[in-house]
This record gives C-alpha cells, sequence and structure tokens, in this order.
C-alpha cells in the first residue's frame, strides 16, 4: 500500500470515526468517553480480522515500539476528539460532573471476588490442568488425565501436595480484586449510562460486556501469569516457575508487553459474552424472583438459585472460548507446547483436528462445579458488603 493511499484511509477512517462518535453522542445522549473508546476498538479489531482472513490484505507485524507509538497517537487522537463535546455543548452533550459513582460497589466486588476465588481455588486447578493438558509437554503428556477425580488424586501427589491446589491462587486474587471491583464499578455506571435503552435486559446486557471488556484490558498480564501457574503439573524432577514473579518475569522477558497480554483478544472474545450473561441472567432472575410490590432485599435462598443459575448459564455457552484463550495464553510457556503462533484460528483448527467439538469442552464438568459456588458466593458477598457499606455510609 503506497503512502498516499495509506494517508487517505487514514483520513477517511478518522473522519468516520468522528462522526460516527458525534452522532452517538448526540442522538443517544452517549456520554461515556471509555464505552466509545472500547467500541471503537472492538469494532475495527473485529473488521481487519474478517478483512484479513478473506485476504483482502496481508498482515505483517511492526517492531513493538513502533506499535506502541502508533496505539498511543490513535488513542490520544481519539480521546482529543471525544473531548470535544464536554468543550463544545452544542454538538453534543457533555459528562456531568461530579456524577455519583456507586463506590460501594467497586469495594463489595472486589472483596467478594477474593473470597469466592480463594473458596474455589481447587476446582480451578482441576479444571486447568484437565482443560489444557494436550498442551503439556514432558511427564504431563505421557500421563494424561481421565476426569476430574482422576485429576485430583494426581495433583495431590504433587511436591506441594494440598497446598498445590492453591497453586497460582495468589495471582488469582491479585487480579480478582481489581478485575471484580472494576467489573462491577463499570456496570453500574453503564447501566446509567445506557438509561435511554428501553429494555432493562438488553440494558444489563450490553453494561455487562462492557463491563467485561474494561475490567479484562486493565488485568489480562495477572490472568495469564494464574493460568501459566495453575494449568502446568508440577514435578520434581522438571523445571516450572517458582511462583507469581518467576512466571510475571518469565513473560515479560520472552514477550515483553505482548508476552503479558498472550491471549486477550481470544480473552476478550470470551469475557464480553460470559460477563453480559452472567450479569443479564442474575439481575433478570432476581427481578423476577421479587415478590410483587417489595423494594427490599431478596432473600438468600432465591439468591443463590440466581447465582447458581447465572453461573451454570454463562460457563455452559463461553466454555469452549475459554478453552481456546487458555490455550493461547499457555502456548510456549515453560512446560507447554509452542503450536499456535498467537492466532485464533490456528488454535481452533488444531482442537478440533485432535478431539474435535469434545475437546473444546474438556474440564466442563469441573468448571459447572466451580461456575456454581463460585457466582453464588461472589454476588452474595457483594450485595451483602455493598448494603452493609451503604447503611454505614
Amino acid at each position: 500500500m503506497s503512502v498516499l493511499l495509506a494517508a487517505a484511509f487514514n483520513i477517511v477512517s478518522s473522519v468516520s470515526i468522528i462522526l460516527v462518535n458525534k452522532q452517538i453522542a448526540s442522538v443517544c445522549r452517549f456520554d461515556f468517553i471509555l464505552t466509545m473508546l472500547f467500541l471503537n476498538f472492538l469494532t475495527t479489531a473485529s473488521l481487519l480480522e474478517v478483512l484479513a482472513k478473506l485476504q483482502w490484505f496481508e498482515k505483517k507485524h511492526l517492531p513493538m515500539r513502533e506499535r506502541w507509538l502508533i496505539a498511543g497517537i490513535a488513542l490520544s487522537t481519539v480521546l482529543l476528539n471525544n473531548c470535544s463535546n464536554e468543550i463544545s455543548p452544542e454538538e453534543g452533550p457533555s459528562i456531568p460532573m461530579g456524577r455519583s459513582i456507586n463506590w460501594q460497589d467497586a469495594v463489595s466486588g472486589s472483596a467478594a471476588g477474593a473470597v469466592s476465588k480463594t473458596a474455589t481455588a481447587p476446582l480451578e486447578r482441576v479444571k486447568m490442568v484437565l482443560q489444557n493438558q494436550q498442551l503439556s509437554v514432558g511427564r504431563a503428556a505421557r500421563t494424561p488425565l481421565r476426569n476430574v477425580v482422576h485429576a485430583a488424586a494426581q495433583l495431590l501427589q504433587e511436591p506441594c501436595g494440598l497446598r498445590g491446589f492453591w497453586r497460582g491462587n495468589l495471582a488469582n486474587v491479585l487480579r480478582v480484586v481489581p478485575t471484580y471491583g472494576a467489573r462491577f464499578w463499570l456496570f453500574a455506571l453503564c447501566d446509567e449510562t445506557l438509561a435511554f435503552v428501553p429494555q432493562t435486559d438488553t440494558r444489563r446486557f450490553i453494561s455487562g460486556g462492557m463491563a467485561g471488556v474494561g475490567a479484562l484490558l486493565l488485568t489480562h498480564p495477572l490472568d495469564m501469569v494464574r493460568t501459566r501457574l495453575a494449568a502446568a503439573r508440577v514435578f520434581a524432577d522438571e523445571a516450572s516457575y517458582n511462583g507469581f514473579v518467576d512466571c510475571f518475569l518469565s513473560a515479560w522477558r520472552k514477550g515483553g508487553v505482548r508476552g503479558l497480554y498472550a491471549g486477550c483478544f481470544a480473552s476478550m472474545l470470551e469475557i464480553a459474552p460470559y460477563s453480559a450473561i452472567v450479569f443479564t441472567s442474575y439481575e433478570g432472575i432476581k427481578q423476577r424472583l421479587m415478590p410483587a410490590g417489595s423494594t427490599g432485599v431478596l432473600p438468600s435462598g432465591p439468591q443463590i438459585l440466581a447465582g447458581a443459575c447465572s453461573g451454570m448459564i454463562a460457563a455452559s455457552i463461553c466454555y469452549p472460548l475459554d478453552t481456546i484463550r487458555r490455550q493461547l495464553m499457555l502456548d510456549g510457556a515453560l512446560g507447554f507446547d509452542a503450536r499456535y503462533g498467537g492466532s485464533i484460528w490456528k488454535c481452533c483448527k488444531s482442537l478440533w483436528l485432535q478431539g474435535g467439538f469434545l475437546l473444546f469442552y474438556r474440564g466442563w464438568t469441573a468448571t459447572l462445579l466451580k461456575a456454581v459456588p463460585t457466582v453464588t458466593i461472589t454476588f452474595l458477598t457483594k450485595d451483602f458488603l455493598s448494603d452493609m457499606l451503604k447503611q454505614s455510609g
């Protein structure tokens, strides 16, 4: 592509983004700048990926320094363009100053996530090992695991014994606290911003997806470290990561920022529908179980039912996407083979050829056993702490 053609394409695309954003802001009263940035990013990335698959152009990788420079310029440009809506009231709405953001949602969501993940860490470890064992090398590849019970028995024989079931839990808690806090906070903010959407369930679905993606972008490196620690089997005679810091530094030395964000795009494709389904189904079920005319808190029994149902639905629908993103995070890591080169298409094709549709659902039983208490504990703890904080504040 010539320089002039590239420049013309850049001008047209930039003008299009400006016009679309101003139209959204003026017509839909969409005044959350970060949400529009996420929409622009997701739409552009998806469109370019489709065009590349259709072989309309050839993908070439720039050096990392140039990539970050281009990304920084693009982000600054879109931010400045959207900020013009604040400066010029005639061209669109401004973001209300001093809008009250419910900080209780962030605090209670963080604490709830830490409690639920720690409580279900053993099931998470079993699920991780089962789900990704076909990518393993060494003794792990020679001793495959058959099911949840067999996997648990084998993990007990590792050098750490019972404590090994919590391998990677520190990284998970460090990830979960900001992730859940940001997710619940962003959900409340997006739900408020999308007040113009008439259907409540539709608004919750969109808000849940946006909240999930926004939180993911902040904490993906921690999720990658947790995955590599939890999915690897530990043998006394084979090298393994010595902990959170060792795994983090190893990924940084091997790939820099790109290494820390391995599998990020696949994770976005998974977390958006998962978060949307969880929030929509949980809040929807709670609302429908609330007695007519009641404005109080739903009893614990129906809350547990709502949490269990939302967890099972989301985990079952999104599990194949979760398998893909975990495989990409582990691709080439210590104890795992390098097969995909970061390609979602290669990962899907390889999994399908190895085991068909069922391989995408390996470890699903452990996920269901984990998802129900995880979501239930998360929402019960979050609602309890949120109510307590609101009453005390």
